[in-house]
């Protein structure tokens, strides 16, 4: 029997952060890749959202604030679990 396959790609622009995702799909796993790349595109949009978030936010700290560094955070939601960073940020008073 011959292997049936499409080629999928996926471009996601949030802000100015762009990702690709390419897959070569397999037909008899047509249906399985489909959810799989749903996933990833909602894991994609909400990673370079928040990325994009934190870069605007970094541009309008409170006077007297200074960023300390980055921490890495995980976060639950309806496409899975996601590890991200963000900056941190003490106020005059050290807090």
């Amino acid at each position: 029997m011959t292997e049936y396959t499409v080629a999928t790609s996926i471009t996601i622009n949030v802000g100015k952060r762009e990702t690709r995702i390419e897959k070569i799909v397999n037909a008899k796993e047509i249906e399985e890749i489909a959810q799989e790349i749903g996933i990833e595109v909602g894991q994609q949009i909400l990673q370079n959202g928040i990325k994009e978030i934190d870069q605007q936010i970094a541009k309008r700290i409170p006077k007297g604030w200074h960023n300390v560094g980055t921490e890495e955070r995980w976060m639950i939601s309806s496409v899975g679990e996601m590890r991200y960073k963000r900056r941190i940020y003490l106020d005059e008073q050290k807090h």
